[in-house]
């Protein structure tokens, strides 16, 4: 598995200052000279030393953008996940919620049939105790020796005497036979009820047990989806601790390729006391159409996001933007000693104006000019773009004076357009 690391703000200050001390201050100091005396075997020796030094630095570049593809694939896992756990703690939360509500149902539930059931009772305590009179107040009879009906009717004195015996035995026997049948009435009625409460008792109990299953089956889900966390974590960890390593070895490299540029930059400064001539004298020109007035960042210290990443460096000129193609003009007369492509500053052109005094146009989509040409003030020299290591289109430039830069704004080379 490809491992990656995210560049940190350190690691990119160490590229731009690399790369503008490196090349900047050898192509703008003495960039002319390390071409004029490019035969010169020092030159060579450190101009090949740099370039393996860049070289290596470009594959390690192109690792770590692959590690913070990795990092950023595993965030993004992570953010899932962690997603996820809290929608599947949202829909436990519910659940239980559903359960209580359940729960409370079925013990409502319970409590109406214990009710039912303790009238069902006492309607079956009320008929036997009635069938218990019924049956004592004959057994009493009987015992006692009381006449049957058929007795009472022949001991009876003329007619009127016999049926009002009969009607007596007769009211007894319905009163007793309609209280039974009363009783059986509400008992048959309370069981209906009792069943039906059952019926809806069960219902709702076999909802709970669904409601209680399905919060067991989000519990099992939620222990799955930490196991993911705690392994997606374990492989972020390793993932940065790669970085870590790539980002230590980027920063050695760094510190190589530029104290190598220093000692180049050292010698070409040597050389330049051999070969100095006038400055073409004069206030710089607006290096665009004055029509285009806006500067998006300023000479010194900067925080800016390039590519996703928060970089805070010191920056060397002053970026005007301006859509890709835009015309680039040479701001003085003077010699192109260099045009060429770069990690950093992209497709770029350095002119030198004499004495010591040096502009520098980055980031162009197309350059008009080439080395050893003569330029006027004002001659379209390149188009701008969005080349090296650009947030945008736009003129990255330069002024800098024995090698050393200068704020083109303040230091008054340059005016910006009102």
């Amino acid at each position: 598995m490809k491992k990656v690391l995210k560049l940190s703000t350190l690691a990119f200050v160490a590229i731009m200052v690399c790369a503008l001390v490196a090349f900047s201050a050898v192509f703008a100091a003495g960039g002319n000279l390390s071409d004029k005396y490019a035969d010169d075997d020092k030159v060579k020796e450190f101009q090949k030393t740099i370039d393996a030094l860049e070289n290596e630095r470009k594959a390690i570049e192109a690792e770590l953008d692959e590690i913070q593809e990795e990092l950023k694939k595993s965030k993004n896992q992570l953010s899932e996940i962690g997603t996820l756990i809290k929608t599947n703690g949202e829909l436990r939360d519910a659940t239980a919620k559903i359960i209580d509500e359940y729960e409370k149902q079925v013990e409502e539930k319970q409590a109406e049939i214990d009710v039912i059931r303790a009238e069902i009772k006492a309607a079956e305590d009320d008929m036997a105790l009635t069938k218990k009179k019924f049956l004592t107040l004959i057994r009493v009879q009987y015992e006692n020796g009381a006449p049957s009906m058929l007795e009472a009717m022949y001991d009876a004195n003329g007619i009127a005497d016999m049926l009002s015996r009969m009607d007596q035995v007769g009211s007894i026997m319905e009163y007793n036979n309609n209280l039974l049948e009363q009783y059986t009435l509400e008992k048959q009625a309370l069981d209906e009820k009792h069943t039906v409460l059952e019926g809806e008792k069960l219902e709702k109990e076999a909802v709970l047990s669904e409601k209680q299953a399905y919060n067991e089956e989000l519990i099992g889900i939620e222990e799955n989806l930490k196991e993911q966390q705690a392994e997606e974590k374990a492989l972020y960890a390793s993932i940065s601790a790669e970085e870590q390593a790539v980002h230590d070895e980027y920063d050695r490299l760094s510190a190589e390729e530029e104290a190598e540029s220093k000692r180049l930059e050292a010698y070409l400064k040597e050389l330049a006391e051999k070969n100095k001539k006038a400055y073409a004298g004069g206030i710089l020109d607006w290096p665009v159409d004055t029509s285009i007035k806006r500067i998006s960042s300023w000479y010194g210290w900067r925080t800016y996001t390039y590519k996703g990443r928060q970089i805070t460096d010191f920056h060397q000129g002053i970026d005007i933007p301006a859509p890709v193609g835009t015309d680039i003009y040479a701001v003085n007369d003077g010699e192109v000693v260099l045009s060429a492509k770069h990690s950093s500053y992209g497709e770029y052109i350095i002119v030198d104006h004499g004495g010591g005094i040096s502009t520098l146009y980055a980031h162009c989509s197309k350059r008009l000019v080439q080395k050893g040409d003569t330029v006027k003030r004002g001659d379209h020299i390149a188009e701008m773009g969005s080349t090296g290591q650009s947030t945008g289109p736009h003129l990255h430039f330069e002024v800098r004076v024995n090698g050393k830069h200068e704020d083109p704004i303040s230091n008054g080379w340059i005016i910006q357009p009102k």
